[in-house]
């Protein structure tokens, strides 16, 4: 965070953590299993009142390998490892099939901001 030294004894500091996950089935395709990630920060200029923003972004690309549909189980290999993830919905668990991709994208950020003490 910048402008640190703005900072006063009563001001209030604000943190806010963003998270989500979406999960999109790429049906038929032949996208490569694959694994990046995007970083983006944000901070006042001088002079400005103190606070800013941190956020990064995963996206995965996996391939389903395994279905069980018993257990209503996927089986996604991605870059780095294997998940079995349960299918809660019978008519999503019928339009995926061994071969699919499926792009996990994840999202986390933290934003901070300050409001100045109130005056007494």
């Amino acid at each position: 965070m910048k402008n640190f030294d703005q900072l006063h004894i009563g001001d209030r500091v604000t943190l806010q953590v963003f998270k989500s996950l979406t999960l999109e089935l790429k049906k038929g395709s032949t996208a490569v299993v694959s694994r990046t990630e995007d970083a983006a920060k944000v901070s006042g200029e001088a002079g400005q009142p103190p606070g800013g923003a941190l956020g990064r972004q995963v996206t995965v690309m996996a391939e389903v390998i395994g279905m069980d549909a018993e257990s209503q189980v996927v089986t996604l290999k991605g870059p780095n490892r294997s998940i079995d993830l349960e299918v809660r919905d019978p008519e999503q668990f019928k339009l995926i099939a061994v071969g699919d991709r499926v792009e996990a994208t994840y999202t986390e950020a933290v934003a901070v901001s300050v409001s100045p003490a109130k005056a007494e």
